[in-house]
Formats: structure tokens, C-alpha cells, sequence
């Protein structure tokens, strides 16, 4: 045998000539995620600052029921966009793993494995999203709520 002493590679993959696009189209699109969770994070830190100072409002200036009401939303509030900017872990690659699984592979093959693995890692991430975004606009519509009571 030939082979004997050199580190297995995996078989031949076809060419994929879109490859290339596919990749740089999934790394503009996972920037475009992690623009849209900053901004989530910001949007969430100011319902969650806003929610606080309505709380402070609803204490001191309302009195009777609808100020028990009025400070009872402004705390939901608040309570729902701390549960926004609680810190979430993102998927991410294994750097080591990688290296290790794939350095002796056929590049067609490993930038296909590598594409896979980020799309899995994009949905993953747009459910957490989508969680923080329905928390940030539930806050926010406590918030309004709240308003609405002051009015």
C-alpha cells in the first residue's frame, strides 16, 4: 500500500463551484444576526431602564388602584426586560475540534462540513433571537400599558 504512514483524508468530493458563494452569503448573514442581537441588547437595556423609572413614578405620584395597577405593569415590565438582557451563549465553533477532525481533509469537503455546522449555528441562534425579541416587545408594551394608566 502507498498510503501506509500518511494521516487518512476523506474520499473525493465533488466540486462544488457555488461553494464559495453559499459561504460568503451565510457570513453576511450571520453578521447581520449578531447586528440584530446587539441591537435587541440595546433595545432591551432601555425598556429595562425606562420600565425602573416608571416604577419609581407609579410609587411615589399615583395613589389607589390604578396606581397599584400602573406600578404592577411597570414591574412586569421590568422583570421581562431583565429577562431580555440575561446574557444568552451563542453557538460557536471548536476551534481545537476542528483542527483536529479536519486538517487532513479535502478542502471542497471540510468548507462544506464548515457550512453545514455555521447554518446549524445561525438557527440555533435565530431561536434565542426570536425569544429576546418577543421579551423586549412584551416589555415594551408593559411599558405603554403603564403609560396609558398615567395618562
Amino acid at each position: 500500500m502507498e498510503d501506509e504512514g500518511r494521516p487518512p483524508t476523506i474520499g473525493a468530493v465533488p466540486v462544488l463551484p457555488s461553494l464559495s458563494v453559499l459561504n460568503e452569503e451565510a457570513s453576511a448573514e450571520i453578521a447581520a444576526q449578531e447586528r440584530r442581537a446587539d441591537a435587541l441588547d440595546s433595545k432591551a437595556g432601555a425598556v429595562l431602564g425606562f420600565a425602573g423609572v416608571l416604577v419609581g413614578l407609579s410609587i411615589d405620584k399615583l395613589q389607589g388602584g390604578w396606581g397599584h395597577v400602573a406600578t404592577g405593569m411597570a414591574g412586569v415590565a421590568a422583570l421581562v426586560a431583565a429577562a431580555a438582557v440575561v446574557p444568552r451563549s451563542y453557538p460557536t465553533l471548536s476551534l481545537r475540534h476542528l483542527r483536529d477532525r479536519y486538517l487532513t481533509a479535502e478542502e471542497e469537503f471540510t468548507r462544506r462540513r464548515l457550512l453545514d455546522t455555521r447554518i446549524a449555528m445561525y438557527e440555533r441562534s435565530q431561536q434565542t433571537l426570536e425569544l429576546k425579541a418577543w421579551l423586549v416587545t412584551g416589555g415594551w408594551r408593559q411599558n405603554s400599558g403603564v403609560n396609558a394608566q398615567r395618562a
